[in-house]
């Protein structure tokens, strides 16, 4: 493909980004990372790496996937350590996760003392989500719903795991339940960029 392709596709990306269009930005990113890593690997020229990675990592972090976005910016700071932005952006990842970590064990103190406090299981869902512990995150939240929780965190996570293993049941029984307990579409998509394209064709199957 010719440079003013990627150049575009970058564009895109970033107009989807401004947009609230994630999915749609997610996914040109990973083309140009894709491609500026084989660019690398074939001509040894990391132009637009770190930009790439810089720019997924951002979409991450506003997404709370701080493990990925964790991930992307050290990626970023190996290519080029200092390019703007950088270590801000490291901080603020820190943050966060510190943020989601002390979350997390307050609500397990919680659960601790008592194991159906579905406040405390959407709360330890939800951090866990974003600190990568999916498994955990899964269970929490599969225990909230369980519970009657009418939090949208939680059912974004059993529906992203639903449509991430092509779970077609599974997912139209949740996406029903969650519309049951009055939770908007664009409620449970505003922090599970996965859900956002396929929501649309979904929930009406």
């Amino acid at each position: 493909k010719k440079p003013d392709y990627w150049l575009a596709l970058n564009n895109r990306a970033a107009l989807n980004f401004k947009k609230g269009n994630d999915a749609a930005a997610l996914e040109d990113y990973n083309t140009l990372v894709e491609v500026r890593l084989k660019q690398v690997e074939e001509k040894n020229d990391t132009t637009g790496l770190t930009e790439a990675f810089v720019s997924r990592s951002t979409v991450h972090l506003k997404n709370l996937a701080l493990d990925k976005a964790e991930q992307d910016i050290n990626e970023a700071s190996k290519v080029n350590p200092t390019y703007p932005g950088i270590s801000r952006m490291k901080e603020e990842v820190k943050v966060q996760q510190t943020n989601q970590r002390d979350l997390k064990t307050k609500a397990e103190a919680s659960l601790r003392a008592n194991p159906e406090n579905t406040e405390a299981l959407e709360v330890k869902a939800s951090a866990d989500k974003a600190l990568g512990n999916e498994k955990e995150a899964l269970s929490a939240a599969r225990a909230a719903v369980a519970n009657n929780s009418k939090d949208p965190r939680v059912f974004s996570i059993i529906l992203e795991e639903a449509e991430r293993t092509k779970d077609t049941n599974t997912f139209k029984k949740v996406a029903k339940k969650a519309e049951q307990a009055g939770i908007s579409r664009k409620e449970l998509i505003q922090n599970a960029p996965l859900l956002q394209e396929r929501f649309k064709t979904s929930i009406r199957q």
